[in-house]
């Protein structure tokens, strides 16, 4: 590339840049004009938004104040099913392996010797 052609591109691009801010919109007989600061000001807050929302509404604003949880760390042989029984052996095992299955966003029976799970009482 020359120089000649770096300054004709670098010319194309300032002229697209013109061009945007000089977009013109027809809806309904209506005349808009798009505007990069507008478009930047509206972006921000819908960041904002999606992020106070994402925020709030996790799984931690909704848990148990008077839970009691215990961190266990998976030892060879073990599966959810012994898991369930050797902590809860009073509850029936499905809803203790339910339980962590969600509190550590487990979506197969697949554990991993040396894997941390929390196990959440009274919150089942």
């Amino acid at each position: 590339m020359t120089r000649t052609d770096v300054r004709v591109s670098i010319k194309v691009i300032e002229h697209m840049f013109e061009e945007v801010g000089n977009m013109r919109f027809t809806y309904k007989n209506t005349n808009y004009r798009w505007s990069l600061e507008k478009f930047a000001v509206n972006l921000f807050f819908a960041v904002l938004i999606l992020t106070i929302g994402s925020i709030y509404f996790t799984n931690s604003t909704n848990a148990d104040p008077n839970a009691l949880e215990v961190k266990i760390t998976v030892e060879s042989g073990d599966t959810l099913w012994s898991i369930a029984e050797k902590y809860a052996a009073q509850s029936d095992p499905r809803r203790i392996i339910d339980m962590i299955r969600r509190v550590n966003r487990i979506t197969n029976s697949q554990l991993k010797v040396g894997q941390e799970l929390t196990l959440v009482f009274n919150s089942i």
